[in-house]
């Protein structure tokens, strides 16, 4: 039964650190000017109805493009989304090193599975 208490005690100081650190960067984050440089969002399909589309990376990123793929937060890196999602991710690459700036992150057949 200690273990068990032990545990959970670990887990609540685990959250509570968590927590302060995420506090802190946000806090942080605020006091910054936001990036004015590319940056490429993938986002997973799988988000409640009320969840804003950048999931609030605007607010950090003034040319940010947001690509969604198939997927939840974990599944998103398996198959059958790993395929479009590395497609996806390699033209952002390379349009972002050859023009500076990102495409529309089109590319025949990533949509497919």
């Amino acid at each position: 039964m200690a273990g068990r208490r032990g545990f959970f005690l670990n887990w609540r100081i685990n959250m509570a650190v968590l927590s302060k650190l995420k506090e802190d960067w946000r806090q942080a984050a605020e006091r910054q000017p936001p990036l004015d440089v590319p940056v490429v969002l993938f986002r997973s399909q799988a988000h409640g109805p009320d969840t804003p589309a950048d999931l609030g990376w605007g607010a950090f990123c003034r040319n940010l493009t947001v690509c969604e793929v198939g997927g939840d937060h974990r599944s998103m890196i398996d198959d059958p989304n790993l395929g479009p999602l590395c497609a996806r991710f390699t033209v952002s690459i390379v349009a972002t090193r050859v023009q500076g700036c990102p495409p529309h992150l089109s590319v025949q057949g990533a949509d497919r599975a």
